[in-house]
């Protein structure tokens, strides 16, 4: 019998990691080892709990042969049934601690949870695809599968994060033999030594040039894909850090929306919430590719944060919540979250402030319940600004934001 963990291993080609890598914005030796954490995890999951629905899951998944078109599992395409299948598995094992096992893969691959959250559901497909044809065509019971997971376990123990073992309570005393364990990375401080140089050299060439005219506009060189929404979309920067909170308030129309849950929303007319609930009950979206939605930015125009900080938001707006009951109405739609700075301060810090903010908001739905429907939160830093950093406050704002995308 050939070993469960190998197998579901073999389902994940390496141009299929390559895929990966590019929709999550990670590193392919990251997701490498995050890919087979995953499974590892999932079958010592399953190794412990196991019921009559689970069974009826795995049986559907093998009637349907979900695993037909594995190789769109990696991109952003899977299908109807490989969706669904995956996340009812996923909710059967995991329950209430799907966000404990994703915070231990991250930790443990070196990526975001966000990361996580979008390979693991990738991959539940492949598991109940797998399983499915077990249960399905070869007549296999709940009980056979976990024996056999059980008398497998040294193939795969010792790619379980600790942490997530304990949380789960599966043991990882190996049954015969050594644990198999996260390869050790190669000694490649040369390699480093040698890019650390390169990029301190870059770094003094730059601000040899920048100090010669310190009034060249660098964003001339730029392509803005990210902050050119097209015109029946909410371009409107939120109001954050030093502008006035009732700026733009006082003339705004507010209209009342119902949503399909009878959730009532008050909202701007025009307005973020507005614009992206008529997008997502379009025929427009309904036929767009993941690749017409790229450049189809939602900017936030009602939320704000402290002055330099990345982490606390000014009360007194309601969009998130609003953008959150949207979501939970739309359990399909899939975002990217962007985070941007002005000119002002340093790069790295603009960076740095930028990438926080993306987090804040995707913490922010995580804890709501709609952070399975984040699959990227990215800092641009000041890459995108607009205005110079000697430009009017009420300008630099503008380049001070967040703004959203949806994702197929």
């Amino acid at each position: 019998m050939s070993q469960f963990y190998e197998s579901l291993k073999r389902f994940v080609t390496p141009a299929m990691i390559s895929k990966a890598a590019g929709v999550v914005d990670e590193k392919e030796a990251n997701i490498s080892t995050a890919v087979s954490s995953i499974f590892a995890s999932l079958l010592g999951v399953m190794g412990k709990k196991g019921n009559s629905h689970l069974k009826n899951i795995l049986d559907e998944g093998g009637n349907l042969n979900i695993l037909k078109s594995v190789e769109l599992l990696c991109e952003e395409n899977p299908s109807e049934n490989q969706r669904k299948l995956g996340d009812d598995f996923l909710q059967n094992i995991l329950g209430d601690k799907a966000a404990d096992f994703s915070n231990s893969i991250a930790k443990y691959a070196g990526i975001s949870k966000v990361a996580v959250n979008r390979l693991v559901s990738m991959l539940a497909p492949i598991v109940v695809g797998y399983f499915g044809k077990k249960v399905a065509v070869d007549g296999w019971s709940m009980q056979k599968i976990q024996h056999e997971i059980q008398n497998q376990k040294n193939s795969f123990i010792g790619l379980i994060p600790d942490d997530l073992a304990r949380g789960f309570g599966i043991s990882k005393v190996a049954t015969n033999g050594s644990e198999p364990q996260k390869p050790a990375k190669k000694n490649g401080w040369i390699t480093w030594a040698i890019i650390v140089l390169l990029l301190l050299l870059a770094l003094f060439l730059w601000r040899s040039c920048r100090s010669g005219n310190s009034t060249i506009n660098t964003q001339s060189m730029v392509i803005d894909t990210i902050r050119q929404a097209p015109s029946n979309v909410s371009t409107a920067s939120y109001t954050d850090d030093t502008q006035s909170t009732n700026v733009g308030t006082a003339t705004r129309a507010v209209t009342a929306v119902t949503l399909p849950n009878g959730t009532v929303l008050n909202i701007y007319r025009d307005g973020t919430e507005e614009m992206m609930l008529k997008y997502l009950n379009s025929d427009e979206y309904k036929k767009a590719t993941d690749k017409d939605l790229q450049n189809r930015w939602f900017e936030f125009d009602n939320i704000s944060f402290e002055l330099g900080s990345g982490s606390k938001l000014k009360s007194g707006s309601n969009q998130l919540e609003n953008i959150i009951s949207i979501l939970k109405n739309h359990k399909d739609a899939k975002i990217a979250i962007a985070g941007f700075a002005d000119r002002t301060g340093g790069e790295e810090i603009n960076m740095e402030l930028s990438q926080e903010r993306a987090q804040t908001i995707e913490k922010i739905f995580d804890n709501a319940g709609v952070g399975s429907q984040v699959v990227k939160a990215k800092g641009y830093g000041e890459e995108y600004a607009k205005y110079k950093a000697s430009a009017p406050e009420s300008d630099r704002a503008k380049d001070r934001d967040i703004a959203l995308r949806l994702v197929k």
